[in-house]
């Protein structure tokens, strides 16, 4: 079942994630970015609110995880 959801977080992130995100330094990227992202999603591509709320757990996991393992960057 855990191979179920790995596959589907890949697919959020590689359909949706990497083609606005994907070349966006990490230092770069801002709450504003995130933002307008999710709108870009809901009005420009027509994306459900559930798939929206599904990349956006996704996002916030893989943020999180980055923020703890470098400590250069700001918290």
């Amino acid at each position: 079942m855990e191979w179920i959801g790995l596959e589907i977080n890949i697919y959020l992130c590689n359909q949706f994630v990497k083609l606005v995100l994907g070349n966006v330094l990490i230092t770069n990227l801002r709450k504003t970015d995130i933002r307008s992202f999710y709108i870009f999603l809901a009005e420009e591509r027509k994306v459900k609110v559930n798939t929206i709320d599904s990349i956006h757990t996704v996002l916030h996991q893989v943020l999180e995880i980055t923020v703890e393992d470098c400590p250069a960057l700001p918290h």
